[in-house]
């Protein structure tokens, strides 16, 4: 799923719009399966995560942001990702199991081209792969329609406007985190100049030869390993 950046505008008061979240959810945990409201969530300190109640799926995606006053009432700019230690995980197992497969199938070649016979325990490495793939389809499947069901839930309980905002690219991410981190003096020279980010096409091409270096090193400790 894509992250989506949502601007909520409500003519509430903050106090008011976090008091009409926190009664219009229920919180996680054990005494929340005999409550029948639909949306899980924390309201506090302005903060708000939410997310819609559901079964053991991981995938779901959260609607996360923080209450501000503006002139006339509240804006709430959120966005609706997946929680973080998913993503860490799924990718994780990802690209643990593409290692374990990439393995498998060098494996499987060199059986073929030494000429001996092959059978079907050799698809394991595999299997986790396959599983992965699966999991992660099936899961987003069932949570195809939750982000627009949190929209929506949202701008009823505040009473307000939405509109979808442009998500920040990567490179400007990179900028405005290079900026806050080597800060200069105003007034320098130079400062009319724009602070200089690698292109995107420089990440990707960096990132795939960092995949390579890794596979090519991973596959010949694994093939060690399986014998």
């Amino acid at each position: 799923m894509a992250q989506r950046v949502i601007e909520f505008a409500s003519p509430l008061p903050p106090e008011v719009c976090e008091a009409r979240l926190r009664a219009a959810v229920v919180r996680p945990g054990l005494f929340a399966w005999f409550d029948s409201r639909p949306v899980l969530g924390t309201v506090k300190d302005r903060w708000v995560s939410l997310s819609k109640r559901g079964g053991r799926n991981h995938f779901r995606p959260f609607l996360s942001g923080r209450l501000e006053p503006c002139a006339g009432g509240t804006v709430l700019r959120c966005r609706i990702d997946l929680p973080l230690f998913a993503r860490v995980l799924f990718g994780a197992f990802l690209f643990l199991s593409t290692l374990v497969a990439l393995a498998g199938g060098v494996s499987f070649l060199s059986t073929l081209a030494d000429g001996r016979a092959v059978h079907l325990g050799m698809l394991g490495p595999s299997v986790p792969l396959a599983v992965a793939l699966v999991s992660w389809f099936h899961d987003r499947y069932l949570a195809r329609a939750e982000d627009q069901f949190l929209i929506g839930f949202t701008a009823r309980t505040l009473g307000a406007e939405w509109r979808e905002l442009e998500r920040e690219s990567l490179v400007s991410a990179l900028k405005r985190l290079r900026a806050s981190m080597q800060p200069r003096p105003s007034g320098g020279p130079g400062d009319d100049q724009p602070d200089w980010v690698p292109s995107f096409p420089l990440l990707l091409l960096v990132g795939a030869v960092a995949v390579m270096v890794l596979v090519c090193a991973g596959v010949p400790v694994l093939m060690v390993i399986v014998g």
